[in-house]
């Protein structure tokens, strides 16, 4: 009986542990990465369409887009973290997109840039 029992385990372990019953694991991972790489794309291409309506002199990183540095009154900062907030406001009942507020956090400081543009974003589906 016991060597039954053992046998089962075996069996049920190999099936479930299989590379093919972790390949729809594998696959969402991938998709859920991809989505991750999109919205990391959608956002460096916001950012930049912004720096550039408002005239900011920037710099990124060539293979990511990703802005690296500022001008602000004749300074360059070396960006740390970029961190941008929805501003919206109920009106009827609906939530209305105002803007974003987009806050760059320079390295060596404890106050960020802060920036409040009214460019809506595309976000990929």
């Amino acid at each position: 009986m016991n060597r039954i029992r053992i046998g089962v385990v075996m069996m049920a372990a190999c099936l479930f542990c299989s590379p093919l019953a972790h390949a729809s694991t594998a696959g969402q991972i991938r998709a859920m990465e991809q989505r991750a790489a999109d919205l990391q794309m959608a956002r460096n291409r916001f950012l930049v369409q912004v720096l550039q309506a408002y005239r900011i002199p920037y710099r990124v990183t060539p293979e990511t887009g990703l802005v690296r540095e500022i001008e602000v009154a004749n300074t360059w900062y070396i960006i740390r973290e970029i961190t941008i907030v929805p501003e919206t406001e109920v009106q009827d009942g609906q939530v209305i997109l105002r803007g974003h507020n987009i806050y760059f956090q320079p390295e060596g400081s404890s106050n960020a840039l802060h920036l409040f543009s009214d460019i809506g974003i595309i976000v990929p589906h």
